[in-house]
């Protein structure tokens, strides 16, 4: 719990745009489980959907996910493209010709890491 606080109380000192996710409240022993990740750091590769799916034992199929990362390319008509191809898991291969490219960035979709989560209850 001290890491999840000092990551607050630094974003609060020194702003830094972070998604904090936690778990449940901390137990009276034990860890406390959580993820800090800086959204302008992320570079698509998926590890964090990958991850999250094997360590939460999320079935493969079909195609079930507690986080995926999405692609969002902003081409230079105003138009907007988002792809999220198997989550994420297997990482992005940019379609849009560079050319017709304004921006493109990557958004991790986290599920809040919750203890009991309904889409891994039976499984």
């Amino acid at each position: 719990m001290a890491a999840a606080g000092a990551l607050v109380l630094t974003s609060v000192s020194r702003p830094f745009n972070v998604l904090l996710l936690a778990s449940d409240p901390p137990p009276k022993e034990g860890p406390w489980w959580g993820i800090g990740i800086d959204i302008h750091k992320c570079i698509g590769c998926g590890l964090c959907a990958k991850g999250c799916k094997t360590e939460n034992k999320v079935p493969d199929e079909p195609f079930y996910f507690r986080t995926w990362v999405e692609q969002y390319t902003i081409l230079k008509s105003g138009e907007i493209k988002i792809v999220s191809p198997n989550g994420g898991i297997d990482g992005f291969k940019q379609a849009v010709p560079e050319e017709d490219i304004f921006k493109t960035f990557f958004v991790p979709k986290m599920c809040n890491h919750c203890a009991k989560n309904r889409g891994t209850l039976n499984s």
